[in-house]
């Protein structure tokens, strides 16, 4: 046993005198307490003990025996007879600790039960409960306990933390989600701005953005100099597509801490998602140059058609003298990819990375610009080796090659690799989620749904799963309820998101209630241009009867996009050209 371990055992601060005697003293390991086991001492008048459960100073003498002997099973089980004679909360406390020390679940929520009893109203066990409920699933009695915390200190912030991160750090994350979202609507937190980032954190963590985003202006309306609270807002209307109003937070941001590099960086990458690319290159100019700033210029000017520009910042990243060389080096291979180098060139310098974070990258994409320029046996050596890698970097190596593959137009050996890369990591919900996504293209719908269905399983409301189950009921079946639901549960998480608003427009289609298809079709393509949303609206225009506007439509998207297929073989059908 080591110290630490040892430690634990011999802790004896609130014992008192007489369980130290029974420490040196009692050697029974029996059950039963034997009557001239305790100390004459205990009759004396005056001691503190005297009026103690002689069996609980037994059980506890014969416990911290144990555990000075290394029976840990035996000190648990001795702890558990002393607490659930004792009204003493400290040991009822020590028994807990000590059933955690042995693994003994059991006995761990005996303890808890025991602590309630004593004092059901007290925080720390109503903590302890609501996370034992949460591991086996209760969501009631999970609630219950959250409940008696908040009924004693409904505003302290140090409650609510403690609730958020019980939530946070819960394995059971399906009832870990329905606490929170309980929580959310039938509590209201404190006024502190702590307590409001953690929520909004943990709103994320269970894909809800729109609390997420709710719990952030609050944090901002509590403190509005805090130029972290902006950021992170931004970063969120980022994720939903609301541009204009993330940049109006990143400004803040930058404007309440103009010499924080990483505001700027972040404010500068949705200038240039934006198209607003000299914008962005001019917020990089106020931050000291670093390999990712010159990088980054030399993209943004690439996507502005200033290739003298463009070409500067790349010598300047290959002159730069950099701490960390590797990083340099994977990040002059991408630039040289972006600029549409020769792609010997681009190799060239992934082939310097030597080590460090980025070496996997630089193999990964080493093999990507290989296999897209017709050497796929050299790509693919390439792939193997690291598929032999750890599990992430084989999962990305695997899907990378798939890829190739897919790109030149063999989804048939693409299938064969997920198949044997699943054969390997049978619960790789990446690896599923692709494999499906190409079982569908090759009309295996059986496949496909049977790996959504996994992905569900391991991760439950997956709001992407969702709606790509739905949407593969909805487009190539006529289970439309079955979609419909599945669909109108990740709209509920994510209704700012294109893909699944464009779902519901196409599945509400699906089911004849064209007004509602209309609705959410416009909508989805607020949020996002794309020529599937384009086609589908057009098709919901045409069955409606306004032609003209469908014929407009489908024109306006084949204008961005001239030979969007979807767009044409729509047109097509519905219009006879």
């Amino acid at each position: 046993m080591n110290s630490a371990h040892r430690q634990t055992f011999l802790s004896t601060r609130w014992l008192g005198p007489a369980v130290v005697l029974l420490l040196a003293g009692c050697a029974s390991t029996g059950n039963d307490v034997p009557v001239n086991a305790m100390p004459t001492e205990l009759k004396e008048e005056g001691n503190p003990f005297a009026r103690t459960d002689p069996r609980v100073l037994y059980y506890v003498g014969a416990a911290e025996l144990s555990g000075r002997r290394e029976a840990h099973q035996a000190a648990a089980d001795y702890y558990a007879k002393a607490a659930a004679i004792s009204d003493d909360v400290k040991v009822v406390e020590r028994a807990i600790q000590v059933a955690v020390f042995a693994k003994d679940e059991a006995l761990t929520e005996s303890g808890i039960r025991r602590w309630l009893e004593l004092t059901p109203e007290a925080l720390e066990p109503n903590r302890l409960a609501a996370i034992l409920s949460l591991k086996q699933g209760d969501l009631e009695g999970a609630w219950d306990h959250v409940v008696a915390m908040l009924d004693r200190e409904p505003r302290s912030p140090q409650v609510w933390e403690a609730i958020t991160k019980m939530i946070s750090g819960a394995e059971n994350r399906e009832v870990a989600a329905a606490l929170f979202r309980r929580l959310s609507q039938e509590r209201t937190p404190p006024e502190n701005e702590l307590i409001m980032q953690q929520l909004s954190d943990l709103a994320v963590q269970f894909g809800a953005m729109a609390l997420a985003e709710r719990y952030a202006s609050a944090s901002i309306q509590i403190n509005p100099e805090n130029p972290a609270s902006y950021l992170w807002r931004g970063r969120l209307r980022t994720s939903q597509n609301r541009l204009e109003e993330a940049l109006g937070d990143l400004a803040k941001a930058v404007e309440l801490e103009p010499e924080n590099a990483q505001s700027r960086q972040t404010f500068a990458a949705l200038l240039a998602e934006t198209d607003r690319y000299e914008e962005a290159i001019a917020q990089l100019e106020a931050v000291e140059p670093t390999p990712l700033v010159l990088y980054s210029q030399g993209v943004y000017a690439h996507s502005a058609e200033l290739p003298e520009q463009a070409d500067s910042f790349y010598k300047a990243l290959s002159e730069f003298d950099a701490e960390s060389p590797d990083e340099k080096y994977f990040l002059l291979g991408q630039m040289a990819e972006t600029l549409e180098k020769p792609f010997e060139q681009a190799v060239a310098w992934y082939d310097e990375v030597r080590g460090g974070d980025r070496l996997n990258d630089a193999r990964l994409r080493s093999a990507v610009v290989l296999g897209t320029h017709g050497e796929l046996a050299r790509a693919r050596t390439i792939l193997r080796l690291l598929q032999n890698g750890n599990e992430q970097s084989a999962t990305r190596a695997y899907l990378a090659e798939a890829g190739l593959l897919r790109e030149l137009d063999q989804p048939e050996q693409a299938l064969d690799v997920y198949t044997r890369a699943l054969g390997l990591l049978p619960q790789n919900t990446d690896l599923l989620f692709a494999r499906s996504l190409l079982a569908e293209d090759l009309d295996r719908l059986d496949l496909a749904e049977a790996d959504l269905r996994r992905v569900l399983e391991a991760r439950p409301g997956d709001a992407n799963a969702l709606n790509a189950l739905g949407y593969t009921l909805a487009d190539r079946t006529d289970r439309y309820e079955e979609a419909l639901e599945l669909i109108s549960e990740a709209y509920q998480q994510m209704p700012n998101q294109a893909a699944i608003a464009d779902s519901m427009g196409w599945v509400h289609y699906k089911l004849g209630n064209l007004d509602e298809a209309l609705k959410y079709l416009t909508r989805a393509l607020e949020l996002e241009f794309d020529s599937e949303i384009v086609a589908h609206l057009g098709e919901v225009l045409w069955v409606m009867g306004r032609e003209q506007e469908a014929q407009d439509m489908w024109q306006k998207g084949l204008d961005q996009v001239p030979e969007s297929q979807i767009i044409l073989d729509t047109r097509d059908r519905l219009s006879g050209q």
